[in-house]
């Protein structure tokens, strides 16, 4: 693993994305976003060998700790060290910057970064679109598109009449259970090659498992 290439893959993030920058603040009362230029950043190193291992199942989640929202950088990146080929990389990043989407981007940078690899610079930031959302033509359609909901469901919101497999209550009721079971080994990584095959997510492919049932 090269340690360095590591850190410097993270400062290309941090340099080519501006929400790995950023900080927030209040002015006035309100929440105002600050992109700065540059900021510090390090790769923490956990442990190591025989520490690494105890630290690896007892306390991962030690690592992820409360952020301040007024200092960036709002992520913090760990390298654990538990033997001579294997290693443990932590990244907590708090959700105000990124989503799931966004970690499949950094993901994708990142390894090209790491394996020294140039990108085309982005050419429209958040920032961006934030500004034309609050611009008069972002408004403009935005209040237009409240306009045609608000008129569809105008009066009163016509039943939804679909098949169900017990008949309707006369009141509505959103009471329930939980039903707790274990997938042996053969069976679990049968279903992830399924959807390996299939090329969707668990939980879309245990979805149409049920619906099929």
């Amino acid at each position: 693993l090269d340690e360095q290439g590591i850190e410097n893959a993270f400062q290309c993030l941090i340099e080519r994305h501006e929400s790995l920058r950023t900080s927030f603040m209040l002015v006035n009362g309100q929440p105002v976003q600050r992109i700065h230029t540059q900021v510090e950043f390090k790769i923490a190193k956990v442990f190591a060998g025989v520490e690494g291992a105890v630290f690896l199942k007892k306390a991962p989640s030690s690592f992820i700790q409360p952020f301040d929202l007024a200092k960036a950088p709002l992520l913090r990146v760990g390298l654990l060290k538990i033997e001579e080929e294997k290693h443990l990389l932590m990244v907590d990043m708090h959700h105000i910057i990124a989503d799931g989407t966004s970690i499949t981007l950094l993901v994708k940078d990142f390894v090209a970064f790491y394996e020294g690899r140039s990108l085309v610079p982005l050419r429209i930031r958040y920032r961006d679109f934030s500004e034309w959302q609050n611009s008069k033509a972002g408004n403009a359609i935005i209040e237009n598109q409240e306009t045609w909901w608000l008129e569809s469901f105008k009066g009163d919101i016509p039943w939804l009449n679909i098949p169900t497999d017990y008949p309707r209550p006369q009141v509505q009721s959103f009471k329930g259970e939980s039903i707790h079971f274990i997938f042996e080994k053969e069976r679990k990584e049968g279903i992830g090659r399924l959807m390996k095959e299939t090329r969707v997510r668990l939980l879309m492919g245990l979805l149409a498992g049920l619906k099929v049932l």
